[in-house]
């Protein structure tokens, strides 16, 4: 199953945060799923990351292409097409 996570889902999977319901991560490490990241989710992160909201241990662009390689994510370009897909939200 295809699913496409938003910026939270996406810092709250990588830092392990508590916030992550049990159901959500086990849907994110099962190897049935096929996650991705919204390329919005990272320009979020470099204003974030720009306006000093959000504190990364590299830039943007390096943390995120770690982090996707790391966790066999995938970035999900915003277009139409995906956006009407009926992909579902984790």
């Amino acid at each position: 199953m295809k699913y496409l996570t938003d910026t939270h889902i996406f810092l709250w999977w990588i830092t392990d945060n508590s916030r992550l319901s049990d159901r959500v991560r086990k849907v994110i490490a099962s190897p049935d799923s096929e996650i991705f990241l919204s390329s919005a989710s990272t320009w979020e992160m470099v204003i974030k990351s720009s306006t000093g909201k959000l504190s990364l241990p590299s830039s943007p662009d390096l943390f995120v292409r770690k982090q996707i390689a790391l966790n066999d994510m995938k970035i999900l370009n915003v277009t139409i097409k995906p956006a009407m897909s009926g992909m579902i939200f984790a």
